[in-house]
């Protein structure tokens, strides 16, 4: 499967995984949503790995950890 309608298959499943969490929020206590996102959570995390899309949002992280660190380390050095 390409990479593209993988990474579209996880967005789309987070979306309204976490959108159906959030809508119903006003009707659950506060355990019991931390409880549900830490599963949904969990759930993505092993949907991203089955779908072999880890290499792709990690590279997508390192590049965002390194767009925001490399502007501090200027400033240090200036």
């Amino acid at each position: 499967m390409a990479d593209k309608y993988k990474l579209l298959i996880l967005i789309v499943t987070a979306f309204f995984s976490f959108f159906s969490l959030i809508k119903d929020f006003r009707n659950t206590s506060k355990s019991f949503f931390w409880g549900s996102f830490a599963i949904l959570t969990s759930f993505i995390l092993l949907l991203t790995h089955a779908l072999e899309l880890t290499p792709i949002l990690l590279y997508s992280a390192q590049m965002t950890l390194e767009i925001i660190t490399i502007p501090r380390i200027f400033n240090l050095i200036l």
